[in-house]
């Protein structure tokens, strides 16, 4: 079963077709998540785009209760890098190993400066970052550090994105669809399982080699 690691079950108007999917539901806000509880793979965010030191206290509070954490991180045009370094803190301070799907637009290296500050050996978080578009060394610089790269159809449309998913060893590799794209989206299962089953045929066609089994190996071993 290949799982969706990085997809917005509350942008769907009506999220039950969804809620025993094969998926790893991404929240906004610490609010968001607590608005739905009882979803298996159930992730605790904290957008870039909605950072804001006010919702720490429900992000310490929350932490333990789930293992995924997401959507997480730093992006160029919302300067929140203490909100994005408190939340690692708090997460390698909680009871538990979290994995944490990561959002770095034009801030990789400062999102793994943090990582490397709190987790340097990667041993309380397992940072996989969603839709990689930084650089080549970023890329080998997380790789080294033990990260993974979560892999949507819109990656693969860029000579770059087609460069990096080849460039990466195998088993460092899972898939997502960052979708729906916006709230209100119209989406149904039967179309989901199509995309993700598209994206990985067109790992494989890249990488010449069959990506379904390793990745679903690479799920059991981290998600």
């Amino acid at each position: 079963m290949l799982i969706d690691t990085h997809f917005h079950l509350d942008f769907l108007p009506d999220p039950t077709p969804f809620k025993s999917a094969p998926i790893i539901a991404q929240t906004l806000t610490p609010t968001a998540y607590l608005a739905q509880p009882h979803i298996p793979r159930h992730a605790l965010g904290l957008h870039p785009w909605y950072a804001s030191l006010d919702e720490l206290p429900a992000f310490a509070a929350t932490v333990d209760s789930t293992k995924f954490i997401g959507e997480v991180g730093l992006d160029y045009r919302f300067p929140h890098q203490e909100a994005f370094r408190r939340l690692v803190d708090l997460t390698v301070s909680s009871s538990r190993t979290h994995v944490m799907s990561i959002h770095a637009v034009r801030s990789v290296t400062a999102v793994l400066d943090i990582l490397d500050e709190f987790d340097p050996c990667r041993t309380q978080i397992t940072p996989i970052i969603h839709w990689f578009t930084g650089t080549s060394d970023e890329l080998t610089r997380h790789i080294r550090a033990g990260g993974f790269i979560s892999v949507n159809p819109r990656m693969l449309e860029t000579k770059r994105g087609r460069a990096y998913v080849t460039q990466v060893p195998a088993d460092r590799l899972l898939v997502e669809t960052d979708l729906p794209r916006e709230a209100g989206e119209m989406l149904t299962p039967e179309d989901h399982a199509a995309i993700i089953q598209g994206t990985v045929d067109k790992l494989s066609e890249l990488r010449g080699e069959d990506m379904t089994a390793r990745i679903e190996e690479t799920q059991r071993e981290i998600l």
